[in-house]
């Protein structure tokens, strides 16, 4: 008698444990999706905070305003970064800030990363060049750029313009820490780089600049 009242104790305890174990691990995943969740909120008000300053520039705003207006607007913690453009590829629906070649931030592993040799979009014959991560993950946002085809846009947003390029050109490079760049003397470029889908090689999109407004 006394044995069936232990394995029935014991029963009851594994119960208690794969319970706990079951609660422990939904709020684990509760907390990391709801990080995620927050991480990709300030991102986007990152974005917005971007526009609104380009706007509130052309507008010539008074300081005062523009600080009633943020006070009252103030929702949540500070935006992650401050964006000093945006890269916006309507087909695949991709939109994301990015920040100056030399802020500590600028980097592949929290952002899309604008390469040292890059010259901004005002650069007469200048060529801007963002790597990203593809694969999976927060991190991969260059995910879907395997997506893009010939004739493709892309906008980038930098001081009160929007600058149209046009994809061109795509080519795979082997993995090897550098990613050799085709000279384009006489076109202002975009070159946009991301890992292949073999794990192996990168893949570089060459966008050529159509059009500023």
């Amino acid at each position: 008698m006394g044995i069936k009242k232990n394995v029935s104790k014991m029963k009851c305890q594994y119960k208690i444990f794969g319970i706990s174990f079951i609660i422990i691990g939904i709020l684990l995943i509760g907390v990391y999706q709801y990080r995620i969740s927050r991480e990709n909120k300030l991102d986007d008000e990152a974005v917005d905070i971007y526009f609104e300053k380009q706007e509130e520039a052309l507008e010539d705003i008074t300081n005062e305003e523009i600080i009633e207006e943020k006070e009252e607007s103030k929702e949540s913690s500070e935006p992650l970064y401050e964006y000093i453009g945006v890269l916006e590829i309507p087909s695949i629906n991709f939109k994301r800030g990015f920040l100056d070649m030399n802020d500590k931030n600028n980097t592949v592993s929290k952002n899309i990363q604008v390469l040292k040799d890059s010259d901004y979009p005002d650069v007469v014959n200048g060529n801007l060049i963002i790597a990203g991560h593809s694969g999976s993950g927060r991190i991969a946002f260059f995910k879907n750029l395997y997506k893009l085809s010939s004739g493709d846009e892309s906008y980038i947003y930098y001081k009160n313009k929007k600058y149209i390029y046009k994809m061109i050109e795509s080519y795979e490079v082997q993995k090897t820490g550098i990613v050799p760049i085709k000279n384009y003397s006489n076109k202002t470029i975009l070159t946009l780089i991301t890992c292949s889908q073999d794990e192996e090689k990168q893949i570089v999109f060459i966008n050529e600049l159509i059009e500023v407004i």
